[in-house]
């Protein structure tokens, strides 16, 4: 029903964290959390992306739901900001707007693309 949350990250945080870790000297041996720190509904997700894209006619498909999904997803991200300083930079608007434009700059055919498509729900 798109009321799932995800905590969606953007891959330059995503990056900029592990570097981060693996440049910090009390994290060897230790395991952390690296994401944006932000619940994110799946409708959301899609409302974005259909105003971002400027295609409001679009709507969301919704599927049955997949054995053992998860309704929420919320990282704790406290001890990377505490032990070193990570706070992600790239919010989900913004995360978007990058992925368009860098989608855009590479030409795809999206007709050839959408027929590939998968629909694989579990």
């Amino acid at each position: 029903d798109g009321t799932q949350t995800r905590d969606f990250t953007y891959v330059t945080d995503t990056v900029m964290g592990i570097i981060m870790a693996s440049e910090c000297e009390a994290m060897i041996g230790q395991t952390v959390i690296i994401s944006s720190c932000n619940e994110t509904s799946v409708n959301t997700l899609s409302d974005i992306i259909i105003r971002k894209l400027s295609r409001e006619n679009l709507r969301p498909v919704y599927e049955k739901n997949r054995p053992g999904d998860v309704k929420r997803h919320l990282s704790d991200i406290s001890k990377a900001q505490k032990t070193f300083n990570y706070n992600p930079q790239v919010d989900i608007e913004h995360g978007i707007q990058h992925y368009i434009e860098w989608f855009k700059s590479k030409n795809y055919n999206y007709a050839a693309l959408a027929k590939q498509d998968i629909i694989f729900n579990w």
